[in-house]
């Protein structure tokens, strides 16, 4: 079983749930419902506002979000 995950780098993540409320149930409530993440190839923390307010590993974060790459000039 191939495990895709986060490399390093700056993304743009939104979560896959509907609703606020189901996004809470599933511990993603603070991202909801979206949110800046910086990976370092293993973890990843997600920031909102300029404050952290979830850390999770890189290969969660893929399987668990729509993620987007945010090229740095």
């Amino acid at each position: 079983m191939l495990v895709k995950s986060l490399v390093k780098g700056k993304y743009h993540v939104r979560c896959k749930e509907a609703t606020a409320l189901a996004a809470a149930m599933n511990g993603h409530g603070a991202i909801w419902p979206e949110a800046e993440a910086i990976s370092d190839g293993k973890w990843v923390k997600f920031f909102r506002g300029g404050k952290e307010v979830f850390t999770c590993n890189s290969a969660y974060a893929a399987h668990n979000f729509e993620v987007r790459r945010v090229r740095v000039a």
